[in-house]
C-alpha cells in the first residue's frame, strides 16, 4: 500500500513539474498562420515548432496542414527581411526609397498562394505606411514647393515687375527645389508600385480610396515632379471620379505636356479616357487640347496662377491661347458686359489660334441659340 503511495505521489510530482498545456500545444497550426498575418514573424516560428516535434521533417503533416508550412515559410523568408522595421509598439522606423523598392519588387515576385491572402495583404498595408512616412519626411511644404517651382523653373508672361529675391535666397531655393526633385524621383518607383497592387483587380473599394489619398499625398509633396499629377488624374479615373479625374487630366496637361506620351500608352494604369485621347490626336500640344476640351464641354477651365511655367515656345503658346479662352469666357460672363472687350478677346483666341478660335465661335452660337 505505501509503495502503491509512493508511485502515485513520484507521478504526481512529475506531473506537477510538467508545463501546463499550452495554446500553441493545442492549436498551433492555425496560430502559426494567425501570427504571421499579423506579421509577427518570431511568434508564428515559435507557435509551428510548438505544434508537433520535428513536422518539417515530414511530408505527411504537410499534406494535412499545407496552409501551417506555408505560413512557416513565408515567416522564414519575410522575417529576416523586415526585421528592423516591424512595428513593435515602439515607432515604425523608416526604411529608405531604395529598400522599400527592392522589397517591393520581391513582394510582387512571391508566390503567396491561397493560403496566405491575409499576410499579402497586411504586408501591403506595411509597405504603404511605410511609403507614407517616406513622404512625410521628405515633404516641403505646398506653399514653399510650388513657390520653388515657379522661382527656379518659371517665365513669366505679362507679370508687373517686382523686386528680385537676393542671389543668396535663389540659391537657397534652387537648393531645396533640387533635393525635393531627387527625392520626388527616388520615390517614385516605389509609388508607382504600391498604387499598382492597390489598384489591381484583386484590390477592393478600400485599397482604391488608399491608392488616391497615398498620390494625393505625394502630389502635394512633389509638386514639382508632374508624373504625380498624372498619375493622380489616372487613380481619379480607376475610382470612377470622372470629374475630379478629367480635371486633373487638363491640370498634368497644361502644366506637364513634356510627359503626355508618356502616360498616353496603352496600358491598364496609364491608358487616356477615349474622350482626352481623341483631344490629343485633334491638337498634339496638349495645353491646346485642355483649350479645345474646354470648348466642347469636357473640361472646365482651371485658373492659372499669374507666373507660369512653361517648357518650350510651343507650351508658351499653348499657354497663352488657354489664357485668351479664359479671357473670353471671363467677358462674356461678366455682369457688366463690354460689348468692345468681349469682341476684343474673342478676336485675341483668334489671333492665338484661327482654329480654336473658330471652334470656340461655334461654341458660342449654339450656346446662344443663334
Amino acid at each position: 500500500m505505501r509503495s502503491r503511495q509512493k508511485n502515485s505521489s513520484s507521478k504526481n510530482s512529475r506531473a506537477s513539474h510538467q508545463a501546463p498545456p499550452s495554446l500553441w500545444q493545442e492549436n498551433s497550426a492555425e496560430l502559426a498562420i494567425q501570427l504571421l498575418a499579423a506579421l509577427d514573424f518570431e511568434g508564428a516560428q515559435s507557435a509551428f515548432n510548438n505544434w508537433i516535434p520535428q513536422a518539417s521533417m515530414d511530408p505527411a503533416i504537410e499534406q494535412k496542414e499545407p496552409a501551417a508550412f506555408a505560413a512557416i515559410r513565408a515567416a522564414k523568408d519575410w522575417g529576416p527581411l523586415l526585421s528592423e522595421w516591424i512595428n513593435t509598439g515602439k515607432q515604425l522606423l523608416p526604411m529608405n526609397a531604395l529598400q522599400l523598392d527592392k522589397l517591393l519588387i520581391q513582394y510582387q515576385n512571391y508566390d503567396f498562394g491561397k493560403w496566405l491572402k491575409l499576410f499579402s495583404q497586411n504586408l501591403l498595408q506595411l509597405f504603404l505606411r511605410m511609403t507614407q512616412d517616406l513622404i512625410r519626411i521628405h515633404n516641403p511644404s505646398l506653399n514653399e514647393g510650388q513657390k520653388k517651382w515657379s522661382d527656379v523653373q518659371g517665365m513669366e508672361p505679362n507679370q508687373p515687375k517686382t523686386k528680385r529675391p537676393s542671389t543668396q535666397k535663389n540659391s537657397q531655393n534652387n537648393k531645396v527645389f533640387k533635393q525635393a526633385a531627387k527625392e520626388a524621383n527616388l520615390l517614385y518607383p516605389v509609388i508607382t508600385k504600391i498604387t499598382g497592387h492597390l489598384l489591381s483587380k484583386h484590390g477592393a473599394a478600400k485599397t482604391f480610396g488608399q491608392a488616391n489619398d497615398l498620390l494625393k499625398q505625394a502630389f502635394k509633396a512633389f509638386h514639382m515632379d508632374g508624373r504625380y499629377s498624372y498619375l493622380l488624374a489616372h487613380c481619379y479615373y480607376k475610382n470612377r471620379k470622372k470629374e475630379q479625374a478629367y480635371q486633373q487630366f487638363a491640370y498634368s496637361l497644361l502644366y506637364y505636356p513634356e510627359l503626355t506620351p508618356s502616360f498616353n500608352e496603352d496600358k491598364e494604369l496609364y491608358q487616356f479616357p477615349k474622350e482626352i485621347g481623341a483631344l490629343i490626336k485633334k491638337q498634339p500640344q496638349p495645353a491646346k487640347a485642355v483649350t479645345l476640351g474646354v470648348i466642347k464641354g469636357i473640361f472646365k477651365l482651371i485658373e492659372l496662377p499669374s507666373v507660369l511655367h512653361f517648357s518650350d515656345q510651343q507650351h508658351q503658346e499653348a499657354l497663352q491661347c488657354y489664357l485668351a479662352l479664359q479671357q473670353a469666357e471671363a467677358a462674356a460672363y461678366h455682369p457688366r458686359k463690354n460689348l468692345r472687350q468681349l469682341a476684343d478677346t474673342r478676336k485675341a483666341l483668334m489671333d492665338a489660334d484661327q482654329v480654336l478660335g473658330k471652334e470656340y465661335m461655334k461654341m458660342i452660337k449654339v450656346r446662344e441659340g443663334r
